[in-house]
């Protein structure tokens, strides 16, 4: 109603106020609804980068401590990488690239790093069909249950959800197809409520 409307945007713009972002802000769910419905930028996840210096990698240093430090005040993940280190390497093969980012305590490049934690700071997963004549990857909610992960492929799907057949990628690249795993009865069986975890390979049974 309007009282509670108006007791939620009260304490909106008192946290706002004293320079704290909304995502900080301890909310009920029905009081973090009514937010919602007005599209708070500071209610969005956040993903902090730090920009450091090439010598200061992998950990960035004095600078990157205090982006770290920032991300940690609101939950948020923070990485650390150097802008000019990934413009260099954009322009080399794969495997100079690798070699590079080895000689800086590097692993995976600035982009894959920041696109993951997004992913992750929305609240999204991967998961992964494999029939003829491709392996496709659907992005999903986190901890949807089987039927609503199914929707993404098709809406139809769940309402007509009967069950899923489950794996994990090395399983299906070691038994070399879904087939395989089914044969030899290595595909977990799971139900409507199952929940889809990231890097699973789903196979949905669907009636009509």
């Amino acid at each position: 109603d309007a009282q509670s409307e108006t007791e939620v945007l009260n304490l909106a713009k008192a946290h706002l106020d004293s320079g704290k972002q909304l995502r900080t802000l301890a909310l009920e769910p029905e009081q973090r609804s009514l937010l919602l419905g007005i599209f708070p930028v500071t209610m969005k996840p956040a993903v902090y980068v730090g920009n450091a210096a090439e010598d200061l990698l992998p950990s960035g240093g004095e600078p990157a401590a205090k982006v770290q430090k920032m991300a940690a005040g609101e939950g948020a993940p923070a990485i650390t990488l150097s802008a000019r280190l990934e413009a260099e390497l954009g322009e080399l093969d794969p495997a100079e690239q690798a070699e590079m980012r080895a000689s800086y305590g590097v692993d995976e490049s600035g982009l894959g790093r920041i696109a993951r934690a997004v992913w992750e700071a929305g609240g999204l997963i991967t998961y992964f069909t494999a029939g003829e004549p491709e392996v496709r990857a659907w992005p999903c909610e986190r901890d949807a249950p089987a039927p609503v992960a199914a929707s993404k492929i098709h809406t139809d799907f769940e309402k007509h959800f009967i069950r899923a057949e489950v794996t994990s990628v090395d399983e299906l690249v070691a038994a070399g197809s879904m087939e395989a795993l089914r044969s030899a009865g290595k595909l977990r069986i799971e139900g409507r409520e199952y929940r889809v975890q990231d890097g699973d390979v789903v196979f949905f049974r669907i009636g009509r």
